[in-house]
């Protein structure tokens, strides 16, 4: 039940609960309103005008006054739960309690709006009466006002739309419905009077078929006579046909038994070269092992012989290194001999002089007490100057034989570090030799196994080439292979103008299901560059016996295909990476061939599951099919693969490529390995030459190493000579300083008198070097000790090493190595010239198998023709069959008339002859119509014929009827209309006066007027102002100025006042129970602010004029949006909103100024 408002009833809007609506998360929002002005309060972002929306929503609002396109905009995105608004509507009469009625609306999945009222489901035409009794339908053309709205009214000042405001204010809507309602009635009269009329139409045309039954008897006579002549013309073809057929089923039979003989030819030749390719295959196996197996026992043999000699040499160098250091210790005995003699006669003159000076001493105490010392000291002091005198000479000499052995030395050092450096040189080489030869054996075993390997691996891969070559072959027949003849055309199989950019098989494998289904059988589908070249093509078909695996052609320059590839291109980008493939990026092809692909492949692109699937269906209407080959695409899904992938068109196209792919693998793994076979009997060459080269720079190294031992022995003994020199120098040395010390020592004590102390400390030091030349001589003792010990130990290290039969060894051993090698040499040469005939086998192999290829080929190619042949043949004699049970049905009809075989007109075609079947079949099919339908006109018909011309008159009258309600609807609807201007001039007058009353306050430099274009509203309705002359001050305005009717002359503020006041005024008269305004004071200054708040809360015009009953919120609902402080001053209910955690959220709602206020003050 709605509340009907009438005098003393007052209807607002309670509260609202808004969930999942636009920016209000699933949180329900519970906001509470109370009759009046009430304000929504909030910062930028917070969500003030979502509650407005979701207001008008719940009021039946349509999507595009919701600032959306479709009501699925409308569902808030940070959350699944449904969006819903729930709107409680209070109605109180006088002297009645108050009544809440609760209106629930919501978003159903398929973006339609489901209501509630009181629980109760309703539909959108109920709840629009139930808002429309309550006056909060928002019919008015202002009723829901926007920023926008403000400022477009006067920057249009429009006529026709300042013209339906003024309507929609006089409720000229409600009438505007009755007659759409009226206009509706009279649509669907007028269909009845179709249907009515197509009736009487109906029995019409069934009255003229029942008069055309009448003519059709004559027909049938006519068919006949024509029928009669047709069955004679055919069957004088269909004998001469029978002729030829026989004629055509005797050569089928000859060409049969030809076809038969070379395939039994072609097996024959097969057979042959399979058995010549296995025998030869097992001889060869066999020589070319044997000659392996000998080249592995030399190779040892040589191995052996090498390791021999080695050892030999390696003792030969070892006792040559021994006599050498023999050598060195021996001349080192002799030093150290010649020292030990020295030392002695050395130790022996110091033994003297102690014994001379001991003597001298006790002759000095004698003399001393006899008082002669002095001259005896005296003596001393003469000889020791002598003596000094002669050491000096001698030093001189020594020191000259020193300079002399340094030179020697280093003469001796310069040759001998040459010497060395050619044999380190040689040495480091012989190392390397050493290690390369140690190496060589097992390098050339190496070698061998690696040279065995590979050549097995050859073999192998030739087995495993030639197989997986039959099965390419194979392959490629079932894919089908154009012969030579139609190659020549040009054509080419559809199968071989493309290959997939992915070698991987794993990887073309993954959309395989889905190609699949896009290409459906193409196999039998070739393609040419021209209609021409189809046609011969086609010719070559029909006149060859081969029977090509061929039945569509595409030519080229006719070949024609949707591109939908940008279209493809732009859904693809819409998609996630990798979720939509266009076929066409997985090939590789030339452009030539590119319509030919696009024909086969463009049509679709490829879903990675069953969502893409249906977006590219419903969003871009793109054909489609998933990765497991669901078909997706407009209409019937037609063609396709049904069978296994793996056999369809593409299975087979991926399975052909992947194993020509091993094959041309094959052929390079194999010219690589006889790379690798031909690098490996040039490193054995190598060696070989190497190991020549090495022994010859062995024997010089030999030489070299003997002249460094010479030249180490001169050094050394250059060495032993400077040392001696160097040791008597030192000794005369020495001797000179002590001599030249016991002088001073002499001279001093004769100068001091001391003759006797100064000789007894020179007998001290005299026997001091005595007991150090006692030591040197036990020190060159102990070294000589040394020496001799060393040259026996290297004596029996020589004997252990060195033997006579050394050297014999080695040349027995080097005859044996060289035996071994040349038969080694012999062997090789024969495993490569092996290698060669080998090469050559697998050479005439390949070109046997190529051979036996062509013949398998040609046998296939036979077994097709005589399949062809066969079905020719039995082609044939079901035409015999045909024809003769046709030449047996036309004998049987018409018998009586045989002497009509004279023709004047015989089939000479089969053109002629098809269209006389045709036309025997047409003539038989209308007479047996005819007689048919002349075996239906009944008694019970008849009756009917007369029922329906008395329908007919029925249905004319019912017509007539009709007619005249037609026409007084369209009096009702003239009636309606001259109410409607009535009530549109009243409020016109009524909106006038109140318009021009509240643009004196609210423009007061201004004079503003609300015309007529025309004589009725309908006509248009426009603006005029007039400039004030003296001022605001006086309120006056010159009389005389002249109104203008151009808005752009005013301000944006004015403009925006000027619309703001014919708004409100059409407000006023329009008494909706609910205004939604939505920030249309954002344009204005303070002052300007305060007045339009005024207006709406109270009048700011004179009372004689606007009185407090005029005042909108007084009679109606307010629900706005502001910054504006004036609004929150005026406002009865202010509703604080902010935005939090993402979702907008109510803060505080004030019911009164004074909390307003209070809040504002914390």
């Amino acid at each position: 039940m709605s509340p009907k408002q009438g005098t003393g009833t007052k209807v607002y809007i309670k509260s609202i609960t808004v969930v999942s609506f636009k920016s209000f998360g699933d949180t329900k929002q519970h906001f509470g309103f109370g009759p009046g002005l009430n304000l929504i309060a909030g910062p930028n972002g917070a969500g003030k005008s979502n509650v407005l929306d979701a207001v008008s929503f719940a009021l039946c609002a349509k999507p595009a006054s919701l600032r959306v396109q479709h009501l699925s905009e409308l569902q808030s995105t940070d959350t699944d739960e449904p969006c819903e608004v729930e709107l409680k509507i209070a109605s109180q009469s006088t002297g009645e309690s108050l009544r809440i009625f609760t209106l629930e609306a919501r978003i159903l999945p398929d973006s339609t709006r489901q209501y509630k009222l009181d629980g109760k489901q309703k539909t959108m035409k109920d709840v629009k009466e139930f808002l429309r009794d309550s006056h909060l339908l928002l019919e008015d053309a202002f009723a829901v006002l926007h920023q926008s709205k403000v400022t477009e009214l006067a920057d249009n000042n429009s006529a026709s739309v300042i013209a339906s405001v003024i309507s929609s204010a006089s409720g000229a809507g409600r009438w505007d419905e009755e007659v759409s309602r009226a206009v509706e009635e009279i649509s669907n009269t007028r269909k009845s009077l179709a249907a009515i009329n197509q009736n009487v139409s109906l029995l019409e045309k069934a009255i003229a078929l029942d008069e055309e039954r009448v003519r059709a008897m004559d027909r049938k006579k006519q068919i006949e006579h024509d029928l009669e002549g047709v069955q004679t013309r055919l069957k004088d073809y269909a004998l001469r046909k029978l002729a030829s057929l026989q004629e055509d089923t005797d050569d089928t039979n000859e060409q049969l038994s030809r076809t038969e003989k070379d395939k039994s030819r072609w097996l024959e030749e097969k057979n042959a070269i399979e058995k010549l390719t296995a025998a030869t295959q097992g001889n060869e196996d066999e020589d070319t092992n044997s000659v392996a197996k000998e080249r592995v026992e030399l190779l040892q043999k040589v191995t052996q012989a090498e390791e021999e000699l080695q050892i030999e040499k390696r003792r030969l160098e070892q006792g040559a290194t021994a006599e050498l250091q023999l050598q060195f210790v021996q001349l080192q005995v002799q030093r150290f001999d010649q020292a030990h003699e020295q030392a002695l006669r050395a130790l022996d003159e110091k033994q003297e002089i102690v014994s001379r000076m001991e003597q001298d001493l006790k002759r000095l105490s004698r003399l001393g007490s006899q008082g002669g010392s002095k001259g005896h000291i005296q003596d001393i002091i003469n000889g020791l100057e002598n003596e000094i005198r002669a050491a000096e000479i001698i030093k001189k000499d020594q020191a000259k034989r020193v300079e002399e052995a340094a030179l020697a030395i280093t003469a001796a050092e310069f040759k001998a570090e040459t010497l060395r450096e050619k044999v380190r040189s040689s040495k480091e080489r012989n190392r390397i030799f050493d290690n390369e030869r140690s190496n060589e054996m097992n390098v050339r075993a190496e070698l061998d196994a690696e040279l065995e390997r590979l050549s097995n691996e050859r073999d192998k891969l030739e087995k495993l080439k030639e197989g997986t070559e039959r099965k390419a072959c194979v392959a490629s027949a079932l894919l089908g292979r154009l012969s030579g003849d139609e190659a020549k055309t040009p054509a080419w199989s559809l199968h071989s103008l493309f290959r997939f950019k992915s070698e991987e098989r794993l990887q073309c494998e993954q959309y395989l299901e889905a190609l699949s289904a896009i290409t459906g059988s193409l196999q039998n589908v070739c393609v040419v560059r021209t209609t021409p070249d189809a046609g011969r093509l086609l010719e070559l078909w029909q006149s060859t016996v081969r029977d090509s695996p061929f039945r569509r052609i595409w030519p080229l320059d006719r070949l024609t295909s949707p591109d939908v590839a940008y279209k493809q291109r732009k859904a693809q980008e819409s998609f996630k990476s990798g979720e939509v493939t266009l076929p066409l990026d997985l090939l590789n092809f030339s452009p030539e061939f590119s319509k030919a692909l696009k024909k086969a492949f463009g049509g679709y692109v490829i879903a990675a599951n069953d969502r893409v699937a249906r977006d590219l269906i419903s969003k871009h209407g793109l054909w489609n099919v998933t990765l497991d080959g669901n078909v997706s695409r407009s209409g019937s899904v037609q063609g396709g693969w049904r069978g296994a992938s793996g056999t369809s068109f593409i299975g087979n196209k991926i399975k052909c490529d992947s194993l020509w792919r091993e094959v041309e693998t094959s052929k390079t793994r194999s010219g690589e390995l006889d790379q690798k076979i031909e690098h490996l009997r040039q490193a054995q060459e190598q060696i070989a030459r190497k190991a020549v080269e090495e022994e010859a720079r062995v024997r010089a190294q030999e030489e070299e190493i003997d002249q460094l031992s010479h030249a180490e022995v001169a050094l050394f003994q250059a060495k032993l000579s400077k040392e001696e020199s160097e040791q008597k120098l030192e000794s005369l040395c020495q001797d000179l300083t002590t001599k030249q010390a016991r002088l001073r020592d002499y001279q001093t004590s004769e100068e001091a008198g001391s003759e006797e102390e100064a000789f007894a400390k020179a007998l001290e030091a005299a026997v001091d070097e005595e007991t150090a030349q006692q030591n040197a001589v036990d020190e060159v003792l102990r070294k000589l000790e040394e020496a001799r010990e060393e040259e026996a130990t290297l004596r029996e290290e020589m004997s252990v090493v060195l033997d006579t039969n050394s050297e014999e060894r080695i040349r027995s051993t080097t005859a044996a190595l060289e035996a071994h090698r040349q038969d080694l040499a012999r062997v090789e040469a024969l495993q490569a010239s092996q290698l060669v005939a080998r090469k050559k086998m697998l050479e005439d192999r390949a070109v046997a198998l190529r051979r036996a290829q062509e013949c398998e080929e040609a046998i296939r190619q036979s077994s097709k023709a005589a399949e062809k042949l066969e079905k020719q043949k039995g082609q044939l004699t079901e035409k015999r069959k045909a024809l003769e049970e046709e030449i047996a049905e036309l004998a049987n009809e018409h018998e009586d008339d045989q002497e009509a075989l004279k023709l004047k007109d015989p089939i000479e075609d089969e053109k002629q002859y098809a269209a006389a079947k045709a036309r025997r079949r047409h003539l038989i099919s209308e007479k047996k119509r005819l007689a048919g339908e002349q075996q239906r006109v009944t008694m019970d018909e008849q009756v009917a014929f007369k029922e329906r011309v008395e329908n007919l008159q029925v249905f004319k009258e019912r017509a007539e009827s009709i007619l005249v309600s037609i026409e007084k609807l369209n009096e009702g609807i003239r009636t309606t209309r001259d109410k409607v201007q009535k009530a549109n001039e009243a409020t016109f007058k009524s909106i006038r006066t109140m318009f021009i009353d509240c643009c004196k306050s609210l423009l007061p430099d201004k004079r503003v007027d609300l015309v007529k274009v025309k004589e009725h509203v309908e006509d248009g309705v426009k603006f005029l102002f007039q400039n004030a002359s003296t001022g605001v001050a006086t309120g006056r305005c010159n009389q005389d100025s002249e109104w203008k009717s151009n808005l752009g002359e005013l301000s944006g503020g004015q403009r925006t006042m000027l619309s703001l006041a014919f708004i409100l005024t059409v407000a006023m008269n329009g008494r909706s129970s609910l205004y939604i305004m939505d920030e249309v004071d954002a344009a204005l200054d303070e002052q300007n602010q305060r007045r339009v708040a005024a207006l709406i809360k109270a009048s700011p015009a004179p009372r004689s004029i606007l009185q407090s009953k005029d005042v909108i919120s007084k009679e109606s609902q307010v629900l706005c949006v502001s910054h504006n402080r004036s609004f929150q001053m005026f406002s009865d209910t202010v509703i604080q909103l902010s935005r939090r955690e993402g979702s907008s959220k109510a803060d505080a709602v004030f019911a009164t100024q004074a909390a307003q206020k209070k809040h504002r003050q914390k």
